[in-house]
């Protein structure tokens, strides 16, 4: 698993993908497939890639704004189980709620 393979992921899925970054930041990856991280004022001075691999625990969350719904936790092998299918997309029963 890598941050294209999420980017692609969240993308394809609708999804806003959440997971922890040192210094008490965190990684958003929108719907669209675009990695930000929210209240950076300035280099961070770290590699997300390199971040990602330490990486244990992810928050899926839908991208619609008017379902609310609680973000689904997944460990790193259910998220790297999802992200390395083929197409990178999920079954029906995978799927976050």
């Amino acid at each position: 698993m890598n941050l294209a393979s999420l980017r692609r992921y969240a993308a394809r899925q609708n999804l806003r993908i959440r997971f922890p970054l040192p210094q008490g930041l965190e990684c958003l990856i929108d719907e669209h497939g675009v990695a930000r991280i929210p209240g950076l004022r300035s280099s961070p001075g770290l590699n997300l890639e390199s971040e990602l691999e330490r990486t244990e625990r992810f928050m899926l969350e839908p991208a619609e704004a008017g379902r609310q719904s609680t973000p689904k936790v997944l460990s790193r092998p259910e998220m790297s189980a999802l992200t390395d299918k083929p197409g990178g997309s999920a079954t029906p029963a995978e799927a976050p709620e």
